[in-house]
C-alpha cells in the first residue's frame, strides 16, 4: 500500500536533513505513480513541523495551523504545523 498522508516530526531535524528527507519523499512519489494505473500518485498532504524549502519548490507554499502538541499543552498555545497539499 502506499502512503496517503506523512506526518515529519521535523523539529529537531537540521536544515540538511529536512531538504534529504524532502527530496526521498519526491523522488518515492514520482516512481510510485509512474507504477500506478491511473498515473496518479496516492500521496495527497505532507504535515511537518518546519518549513522545506524542496517541498514548497514542488507543492507550493504550505498552509499553516496552529495544533496542540504534547510540549505546547500547558501553554495552550500549540505548534505550527505545514501543511503541503500534493493532491490540487
Amino acid at each position: 500500500r502506499e502512503a496517503t498522508h506523512i506526518y515529519i516530526s521535523s523539529l529537531c531535524f537540521t536544515r540538511e536533513m529536512m531538504e534529504r528527507l524532502a527530496n526521498k519523499i519526491i523522488q518515492n512519489t514520482k516512481k510510485k505513480s509512474s507504477n500506478n494505473t491511473s498515473n496518479q500518485p496516492s500521496l495527497e498532504c505532507i504535515a511537518t513541523l518546519q518549513v522545506s524549502n524542496t517541498l514548497e519548490e514542488k507543492f507550493g507554499r504550505p498552509r499553516m495551523e496552529w495544533i496542540e502538541m504534547s510540549w505546547t499543552k500547558a501553554r495552550g498555545q500549540g505548534c505550527p504545523v505545514y501543511f503541503y497539499d500534493v493532491k490540487k
